[in-house]
């Protein structure tokens, strides 16, 4: 059995660890200054996808909490804390695919142009 105290700084530094993914990740998007400063496709994309993993990590640790929930102090914090994370993240996924979706408008756009 792991000592109480041991867990708590376990859970805390995987806790920081997912902190610090999400902080990077919104280090490297950027606003565009201009419209000729517009993010390609493939770099959005991947940023997307690492957006979502974030999700299906925190919701990951939520799952295995809980069915190998064990009656313990601060379980349900723990649990609290990934929950708000994920709603933190859906929320920018959310915003994240609204702007997605208007750069694949504007490559669209772009394309059509070059054509005629």
């Amino acid at each position: 059995m792991t000592d109480p105290a041991e867990r708590t700084k376990s859970e805390q530094a995987q806790l920081v660890l997912v902190a610090e993914r999400m902080e990077r990740l919104r280090a490297s998007i950027t606003v565009p200054s201009s419209p000729t400063d517009q993010p390609d496709l493939i770099g959005s994309s991947k940023q997307l996808a690492f957006l979502t993993s974030l999700v299906r990590d925190l919701s990951d640790e939520v799952l295995y909490r809980s069915v190998a929930a064990v009656p313990r102090a601060g379980l349900g914090q723990v649990i609290r804390a990934y929950t708000d994370a994920a709603v933190q993240a859906g929320e920018a996924i959310s915003h994240y695919t609204v702007a997605y979706s208007e750069l694949g408008f504007q490559h669209r756009y772009e394309a059509a142009s070059v054509r005629t």
